[in-house]
């Protein structure tokens, strides 16, 4: 069997990119205790942003570790009405529009899982502001533990998998109207959590779940 570090030299070599010579692991500064939550990267400002996830309790806060120079966490405080506490969900870098966007989740009220299948926007720009969006046509279900890409070329994100009220996913689905649900004619099987690629021109990769 091959071990993940194989497999992932291997999606590299064939995206043709390959891992520094020397690379080494370099502790940064110590944020605050949170797991089950997301981030992206915000290249236009060298700087990783995070959202939600637990603590001792559920999180719709919005931090920022600088990175360059001297790396520092910030607390960003956006404008707007925020998303509902959750974990499990996926966020995703819109360079189109220099935002974050947010896609579904979960959380727990009481003994009942609450599951979203809500989109919200992000501005990153100097003034941060929240944004509820509302797409076209029929929505995913709620689900929590799926992916998300950006697809560059038609300018729309790709759901694949996560869990439901129903149980685990194996469909992908488009959030650009007015495309139908994607249906390829041989699907992984259900995996949580599954991860995807985006490797040029537009086949979606899924990842070990």
């Amino acid at each position: 069997m091959l071990r993940p570090v194989t497999v992932l030299l291997a999606l590299l070599a064939s995206l043709g990119a390959s891992p520094a010579a020397a690379a080494t692991w370099t502790p940064l500064p110590s944020g605050f205790d949170r797991y089950y939550h997301r981030a992206i990267y915000d290249s236009l400002r060298t700087r990783m942003i995070v959202f939600g996830g637990v603590d001792s309790l559920y999180r719709n806060d919005v931090h920022e570790l600088t990175l360059g120079g001297a790396p520092a966490w910030n607390l960003i405080a956006p404008s707007g009405t925020p998303p509902d506490v959750r974990n499990t969900h996926s966020l995703i870098y819109d360079p189109l529009r220099d935002r974050m966007l947010l896609f579904a989740g979960a959380k727990m009220f009481g003994l009942t899982v609450v599951l979203f299948n809500d989109v919200w926007a992000l501005s990153l720009g100097p003034s941060p502001a929240w944004t509820q969006l509302a797409p076209a046509g029929t929505k995913p279900a709620a689900r929590h533990g799926h992916t998300l890409i950006y697809d560059p070329v038609r300018d729309r994100l790709i759901v694949f998998g996560g869990r439901d009220v129903v149980g685990f996913r194996t469909t992908c689905g488009s959030c650009r109207s007015p495309e139908p649900p994607l249906g390829p004619s041989s699907r992984p099987a259900a995996r949580l959590p599954p991860r995807a690629v985006m490797p040029p021109p537009s086949t979606i990769r899924s990842g070990i779940g």
